[in-house]
């Protein structure tokens, strides 16, 4: 057992990841006026190693509706292209399902009659995401759309 602040504790409320029993010793400590409990050094540890986890998962989270909110600015203010990068940099960073910027740049490329590219993204989205059902969809149009496009061309 190691002796531990309840203050020290606290920070583990974060995200929920401490055990309720745990929460409910903290609470009768502070209720009796005792500053510290006793703790086994090993669910330290782990709540060590899941609050980084938190953490970590969060920053990319915030990371991610960071850049999704910023290529929004900038198709609202016409700058596609720059969008489009920034859309791109979120959805390669491969860290957090940016369902958003996935859903922006299949329409962007849509748009443009980039099938190539709208179908890399989605085929990106599904790998991200395999459960949401409108990219799964898109792909079938899109690769409808290409084959047309295929058809129309002549042979060489």
């Amino acid at each position: 057992m190691t002796v531990v602040t309840v203050k020290y504790l606290e920070k583990f409320t974060k995200g929920a990841i401490i055990p309720r029993d745990l929460l409910d010793r903290m609470d009768d400590a502070t209720l009796d006026g005792r500053k510290s409990i006793d703790v086994p050094q090993s669910l330290i540890d782990k709540l060590e190693e899941k609050l980084e986890k938190y953490e970590n998962e969060e920053r990319l989270l915030n990371n991610s509706v960071s850049l999704s909110e910023k290529g929004s600015k900038l198709e609202k203010e016409g700058k596609i292209d720059e969008a489009i990068k920034v859309y791109e940099k979120n959805i390669e960073s491969g860290c957090y399902p940016a369902a958003f910027s996935f859903k922006r740049l299949s329409v962007i490329y849509r748009g443009r009659k980039d099938y190539d590219n709208e179908l890399r993204v989605i085929e990106r989205a599904i790998e991200a995401m395999p459960t949401i059902i409108e990219f799964i969809k898109r792909k079938q149009k899109v690769l409808n759309l290409i084959q047309k496009e295929n058809a129309k061309r002549p042979l060489e």
